[in-house]
């Protein structure tokens, strides 16, 4: 049976033909036909969007004895079928937004590192009202009632053709902390129900003689005594001291994550027990390699595959750094499609003054931000906040920036207009697979959140001002231990001085396979639970081909790394910026040393290992990623271009150099391909556009740009693989390519 609505070959269908979702993202009243509400489709219609929301929480829905108040619901529905509008369903089970009767009745809390009770009633009292989204998980009435809620929506309207996929609210999370007022962020978690469920966890794992050895504490009488560490203090709940806390606060996490990723993995089941539509979650919380406030134990990117399909795209970024993480997370954890999620388009000159830069034209921002989304293998639009719109096209805009939201909101239409022309072509496209990967693994991020991702991030950014923006990831422990790092040509593990062995040793059969891994300093010291293994661990020091040993006096920010061998990019007599971390021992016959530090002593500072049928960089030191410099721009593609990996294609500017002020990305579908430029310089550019004819497995092709039509350029044969374009500032064009036979 086909599905009315589906995920088909990286693209959403609706009908059977392939669609682009845009919508504009507004909280409904509570009284969904309300005709704001009303209003708010029948806009959305006018203007080009092909989609529109429905958030349930459960409140919304009770009658008093169960989840059956849909009416208002369903004529906002019908409306919305009647104007043409695939209805997205917004899920959304955080406890605090149940009917309250039901939180009093069951007692449903958090419970703080201090004892302090807080009930998932919100309290208006309390300023850290983020607290209240936490999800009594552990407690049997929490999970029944929101089983009940969760298939009363879907079991309502599942036989509805309207409904597109099934959104699952994204800010819940187990555990996470309370920021208290004067005090800082306290860890949650410690009501009875979690802590019991935490015995029974180490029980499966440990005897009590076995738990207090590895928790370096005074023997436990019995598992009744056994409590679970605090963050404030190398303690437990119980107020004991913990000799070994770092074991401790490891499976004190690891319970949590099992717990809330289990929670979310049932969440998922429940839905596709009646219905069998794409789940997607929006995916703004829970970023792998961060543990902070936000990011915890909700790690979405764990949940895919068990009912969950797709992750969406965070876009509410006020930078493109952070944009192509959030995109990279979403490329390396899940398949196409990949909705973008809340981009704050006619509000971005809001979010760009809160972060210090309101002389950015915030039109221009957000139409780079939607498009470099589209190239890097995302879809559509959710635009954040229509309801301020709504006042906008009332004649009564807010105060603040109202040009700017005018200004924005028409290129919102724009976009919609653009998207409609490109056609069905367009929305059946999806990126290449990935083939260049950034590694963060769990340990290390729950001690050091945000270290790892920090140099990640301008990897990515070289990555991508290169053309390799489509086929970039960011992935995790997941990949490893289930065995699906194959695909990808390059690895970079750039920090993980906290190192599982058993990643470590699906690391090192990695590379004996044929994989490229490249290694930073100060990697693999230490096991999950903070145990030192006495240097690098045995798996990578055998795979890289050396002992590295911490300097006592490291050298930063030295230009002594010295080109000892060429090696793509790197050249001989050219010098690289660095910080110098690591002496290098080395202990394989296999290497070459193409960077050395001190032209006097020649140390090795970056090792170049061939181990099984693979390879192995190590890096002692940190190329600097100054822009002018460009260190760590050169280490980088070096190393993609020593894996064997050419951009599918190179923009050149006028003295043939690529062009940083362009950024290029690719989509594929069965007739041809699109090809997506955006300007980022805020410059006119005359561009030549080379296309690498054997990734595209191509003997001759056909280009013209899109929507705008004109004059097919022909590509191959004796004419090249070149072609001109130009792009004015903040332009954005699209162009494709089809093959004209072999």
């Amino acid at each position: 049976m086909t599905e009315i609505f589906e995920a088909r070959k990286g693209g959403w269908r609706f009908r059977g033909k392939p669609v682009v979702l845009t919508t504009a993202w507004r909280w409904p009243q509570e009284d969904y036909s309300a005709e704001e509400n009303i209003e708010h489709l029948r806009i959305a219609a006018r203007d080009g969007f092909t989609s529109a929301d429905l958030w349930f929480r459960g409140r919304d829905l009770w009658d008093g004895s169960g989840w059956t108040s849909f009416d208002g619901a369903d004529r906002y529905v019908e409306e919305a079928a009647r104007l043409g509008l695939v209805v997205v369903v917004t899920i959304d089970y955080s406890a605090s937004r149940m009917p309250e009767e039901l939180i009093r009745k069951h007692g449903w809390k958090v419970v703080t590192e201090e004892g302090e009770e807080l009930p998932l009633v919100v309290n208006p009292d309390v300023p850290d009202s983020y607290v209240f989204q936490n999800l009594p998980l552990c407690d049997p009435s929490f999970a029944h009632a929101t089983r009940e809620f969760v298939q009363a929506v879907v079991q309502h309207y599942r036989g509805n053709e309207w409904i597109g996929y099934w959104n699952i609210m994204g800010e819940v999370w187990g555990f996470k902390p309370y920021l208290k007022p004067g005090t800082g962020a306290l860890e949650t978690g410690y009501d009875e129900f979690t802590r019991d469920k935490f015995r029974e966890w180490l029980r499966g794992r440990y005897d009590l003689k076995g738990l207090s050895q590895k928790w370096g504490r005074r023997a436990y009488g019995s598992w009744e005594d056994v409590e679970p560490p605090v963050g404030m203090r190398r303690a437990d709940f119980g107020g004991e001291e913990l000799g070994r806390w770092e074991a401790a606060w490891w499976d004190w996490h690891s319970f949590k994550l099992e717990a809330t990723v289990g929670f979310m993995r049932k969440v998922g089941g429940w839905i596709r027990e009646l219905d069998r539509r794409p789940q997607m979650v929006e995916y703004n919380a829970g970023m792998t390699g961060y543990y902070n406030q936000w990011d915890r134990e909700n790690r979405w990117d764990l949940v895919i595959g068990e009912g969950l399909t797709n992750l969406g795209v965070q876009a509410f970024e006020r930078n493109y750094k952070n944009q192509i993480y959030y995109n990279c997370i979403a490329r390396g954890n899940s398949p196409p499609p990949h909705q973008l999620n809340e981009i704050n388009l006619p509000n971005m000159a809001m979010a760009l003054e809160s972060e210090g830069q309101a002389e950015v034209d915030p039109v221009a921002f957000g139409r780079r931000l939607l498009w470099l989304c589209q190239a890097m293998g995302a879809t559509g639009m959710n635009v954040n906040w229509l309801g301020d719109l709504v006042q906008l096209l009332k004649g009564e805009p807010k105060e603040d920036h109202p040009e700017e939201r005018r200004r924005g909101y028409q290129d919102v239409k724009r976009t919609n207009l653009q998207f409609h022309k490109l056609g069905e072509e367009f929305a059946a496209s999806s990126p290449p697979p990935p083939k260049i990967a950034v590694l963060v693994v769990d340990e290390t991020t729950l001690r050091e959140s945000g270290l790892a991702v920090g140099l990640a991030k301008p990897i990515l950014r070289v990555l991508v001002e290169q053309g390799y923006g489509s086929e970039v990831a960011i992935v995790s422990e997941r990949q490893v231990l289930e065995g699906h790092l194959g695909g990808y040509r390059l690895v970079f593990l750039p920090r993980a001085p906290y190192l599982r062995r058993e990643i470590a040793e699906r690391l090192e059969a990695y590379v004996e396979d044929g994989g490229f891994l490249v290694v930073g300093p100060g990697s693999g010291r230490y096991d999950e639970h903070g145990e030192s293994y006495g240097g690098l661990c045995e798996p990578l020091r055998r795979c890289c081909g050396v002992n590295p040993k911490q300097m006592l006096h490291p050298d930063c920010d030295t230009h002594d790394f010295s080109v000892a061998k060429e090696f793509h990019r790197l050249r001989m007599g050219r010098l690289v910026r660095g910080d110098y971390l690591e002496e290098l021992e080395i202990e394989s016959e296999n290497t070459v040393v193409p960077l050395r530090f001190n032209w006097q002593a020649e140390q090795p500072a970056m090792v170049l290992n061939s181990y099984g049928k693979g390879r192995c960089c190590y890096l002692g030191f940190w190329p600097s990623d100054d822009r002018e410099e460009k260190g760590l721009e050169d280490v980088v593609i070096s190393l993609v271009e020593d894996a064997g990996l050419e951009p599918y294609v190179r923009v050149s500017g006028e003295r043939g150099l690529v062009d940083k002020g362009v950024i290029a990305g690719v989509r594929f579908h069965p007739g041809g391909t699109f090809l997506i430029l955006i300007e980022t310089a805020d410059r006119e550019h005359r561009l030549q556009v080379e296309l690498n004819a054997e990734r595209f497995e191509l003997e001759r092709a056909y280009v013209e740009e899109r929507p705008a039509g004109g004059k097919e350029v022909s590509l191959g044969g004796g004419g090249g693989w070149k072609f001109p374009a130009l792009l004015g500032p903040a332009e954005v064009k699209v162009f494709h390519l089809r093959s004209s036979g072999r």
